[in-house]
């Protein structure tokens, strides 16, 4: 095992952290020196670098566990162990282990005995070279488990390219089994906890990891096993992307890095394998499309039975979208996928005339379906169908619509040359996005480290970047901000890049604000605005810029030393690039709220479509650096524009080379009562406004896509209404919207439209 040197620490600069920490019974002194060659006092160590440098207090505490349990824990990065013992020991779920039954433990114990029996049988414990394959714990059929078994089994039969033994395991936890039972799979399934005791000479391990299970794998991976893991000489760990939607964010990804120099992501859909993920998460991005092999069994019109499948997931209209085709089609049987077999699934999706899935879109139940002749219906979901299923008839728009015209439709494509010709429609394209060969030599390319969006030049040229040292401008706006600019522009000065001019603009301020910049002299370029309001006091602090990218920059807030730093090393080919931030309250204390991190904390990792922008704006222009070459070009900022960056950021998607989200805090965020922002979104005609900034975008935006018209249109029915309900139902208003949004009707939306159109 790998052993890390460190310094030797007499004694803990925090007294109140060394004393709870030296007493709790997680601290093993011995553990603990002889895990990480320490000399001297442990706690201490511990205390002052240990925690910061990720190390674990004794085999007992996990401080992963405990970061991705208590965020603010991570975001403070404050000391896990001493958190613990002044607040966690109180609340008892870190130390809870999930219920198994007595009965359940006897066929787990069975299913571990068989799990130690096999392994010996299949594998060589002296074994150098290994491919492990996570898998949920528990015994289902699903389409991501059937995705990561197909890619199993085509990299089995590639190693004369990698040189290893493919294995499945159960992700860690005290559950497991040891075969699939509802299809044929070639795998046994080991856990992944008799991994570390039985193979003792691994050298080149991958571990695929689906993107749903790394948050599990990493909260349940005991000390030991991570120790295990950091040990293994070679050690690659790749992100099983095949839904993005629920792909973990970067700094949960960050974990990996800890225990692996290589991690890598591999896509299910050529639509989401783009090069803002490699960027964001700083990682090797590969597109590996998805196929099972399986041979389908397909039927024409004339073949199929009056049913209708539908796929089990939960949606807010599928209620309401089946019984309305029960009552208007009695003749038609409706049949719940769910609890079948795979070789009952395929039987019944060759047979059914029709199938809707209220999931994913295009997911198998859509896909196989229709490679089986079934006529099937989704809704289109752009981060899964690409532009090629646009304008499909049996693709709706939204469930709204499907609802409204599901049934007519059932009764219009139930004439054989109109059917056919829909299904044949679906399966030329399917055959262009989904071509076996492909994914085969895909998968090849991943382990011959060929991947899509490699890392080694972009990183070249970020080096090449960092060494120009371009000139970087920050251009700050101030209106009566006295509380709070001296600390905003300290920060600016302590900045670790220093190529740096600090364009200062202040909006005709009428307290001591412009005084106290002018303290500053000539560390700053102080001008004057006539109190035109915050965008007009940007664009008169941009247009003083000389700088080859600009950093927007509020008056209240504090910039983190490392902040240009981060954002240039990141910024690559994209015209915007923007971070995270650590929220902080008026004293500058980590904010209280925790709904306040929930809304300004969040990924924006995939949020880089022009769909992504039209609801609100995703980006804090304190956050951002942007290169100055595109500013310029956007700066006719229209006064239909709520807020600038806004602007700013919807341009770059729809004509420029886009905006890419880096998973980092670059500053800490103040929010008070006199935000700027804040007063400008509680104005009591913010939908109007809205409103009024999505037409001028209809109007005025060239090459809008009919999905992306769609979606103004929809968000605009959603300001209007939810405007309405502010005049009539002012205290009623969100749950109203949370509980019935989606139930709204065209013609109620119409009627409404109508009511209050003289409004806007």
């Amino acid at each position: 095992m790998k052993k890390i040197l460190s310094n030797v620490i007499k004694h803990s600069s925090n007294q109140e952290d060394y004393n709870f920490v030296k007493k709790s019974p997680f601290f093993d002194a011995k553990w603990y020196k002889k895990t990480y060659s320490i000399k001297g006092n442990a706690a201490s160590h511990y205390c002052n670098i240990g925690y910061k440098l990720g190390y674990c207090p004794s085999k007992k505490f996990s401080r992963i566990k405990y970061e991705l349990l208590y965020e603010d824990v991570r975001y403070t990065n404050t000391n896990p162990l001493y958190h613990f013992e002044k607040y966690g020991k109180y609340e008892p779920f870190f130390l809870e282990k999930p219920f198994i039954s007595n009965e359940e433990k006897l066929k787990i114990e069975k299913v571990r005995k068989l799990q130690n029996q096999f392994i010996a049988k299949e594998f060589s414990n002296n074994l150098e070279n290994l491919i492990i394959f996570l898998v949920p714990e528990i015994d289902f059929i699903g389409g991501g488990v059937m995705s990561v078994s197909s890619i199993a089994k085509v990299s089995s039969t590639l190693e004369n390219i990698h040189h290893s033994k493919v294995m499945l395991c159960t992700v860690p936890s005290e559950r497991t089994f040891f075969k699939y039972s509802k299809f044929v799979s070639q795998f046994n399934i080991y856990r992944f906890s008799q991994l570390k005791e039985y193979f003792l000479d691994l050298k080149n391990v991958i571990i695929h990891i689906p993107e749903i299970y790394v948050h599990p794998f990493l909260y349940f991976l005991t000390v030991e096993e991570e120790l295990w893991l950091k040990s293994i000489p070679n050690l690659t760990i790749n992100i099983l992307n095949q839904n993005a939607d629920i792909l973990p964010r970067p700094r949960i990804v960050d974990y990996l890095k800890t225990m692996s120099t290589q991690v890598t992501m591999t896509c299910a859909h050529k639509s989401y394998s783009v090069k803002q993920l490699r960027t964001s998460y700083d990682i090797p991005v590969h597109w590996l499309s998805t196929s099972n092999f399986v041979k389908y069994n397909y039927k024409n019109y004339r073949h199929k039975k009056n049913i209708l499948l539908y796929s089990p997931d939960d949606n807010p209209l599928k209620e309401k979208i089946l019984n309305k085709i029960k009552n208007s089609l009695p003749s038609l049987k409706l049949v719940e996928i769910k609890n079948m077999k795979y070789t009952d699934y395929l039987e019944n999706i060759s047979n059914a005339k029709y199938m809707i899935t209220f999931g994913e879109g295009l997911d198998g139940y859509f896909s196989e379906s229709s490679r089986s002749g079934t006529l099937s219906f989704a809704v289109y979901n752009p981060t899964f169908f690409n532009k090629n299923y646009y304008g499909c008839p049996n693709i709706y728009e939204s469930y709204n619509t499907m609802y409204e015209n599901i049934v007519n439709d059932l009764i219009k494509y139930d004439k054989e040359s109109l059917y056919n010709k829909i299904v044949n429609r679906i399966i030329q394209i399917d055959k262009k996005e989904y071509d076996d060969n492909v994914y085969v030599e895909n998968i090849k390319k991943y382990y011959q480290k060929e991947y899509t969006f490699p890392m080694e030049k972009l990183i070249e040229k970020r080096k090449k970047l960092l060494n120009r040292n371009p000139l970087i401008s920050i251009a700050v706006a101030t209106y009566n901000g006295e509380k709070y600019i001296k600390a905003q522009i300290d920060s600016l000065l302590k900045l670790e890049y220093k190529n740096v001019e600090i364009i200062v603009s202040d909006d005709n301020s009428t307290d001591s604000t412009y005084a106290i910049l002018e303290t500053y002299g000539e560390k700053i370029k102080l001008y004057k605005n006539s109190n035109k309001g915050l965008s007009s006091n940007f664009i008169n602090a941009i247009t003083h810029c000389s700088g080859e990218y600009i950093a927007l920059c509020d008056q209240d807030d504090i910039w983190e030393k490392d902040k240009l730093n981060i954002l240039l090393e990141h910024i690559d080919d994209f015209d915007i690039v923007h971070g995270g931030v650590c929220v902080i309250d008026s004293d500058g204390n980590y904010h209280p709220n925790k709904g306040i991190h929930t809304f300004y904390e969040i990924d924006k990792t995939m949020k880089y479509e022009f769909k992504d922008y039209i609801k609100e704006n995703l980006i804090l222009g304190c956050t951002s650096l942007i290169k100055a070459s595109f500013l310029k070009k956007v700066l006719c900022i229209p006064s239909e524009a709520i807020y600038h960056d806004w602007w700013f950021s919807l341009n770059a998607i729809k004509y420029g080379n886009g905006v890419v989200y880096v998973d980092k805090q670059i500053i800490k965020y103040r929010k008070h009562d006199s935000n700027t922002s804040a007063i400008t979104y509680n104005n009591s005609d913010w939908y109007l406004r809205k409103i009024k900034f999505n037409n001028y975008i209809l109007s005025n935006f060239k090459n809008l896509n009919g999905f992306e018209k769609r979606q103004i249109s929809i968000d605009s029915n959603y300001n209007l209404i939810k405007h309405t309900f502010d005049d009539f139902i002012p205290n009623g208003t969100y749950t109203y919207f949370d509980n019935n949004y989606y139930y709204f009707s065209d013609e109620f939306i119409e009627a409404l439209k109508k009511q209050i159109e003289k409004k806007y």
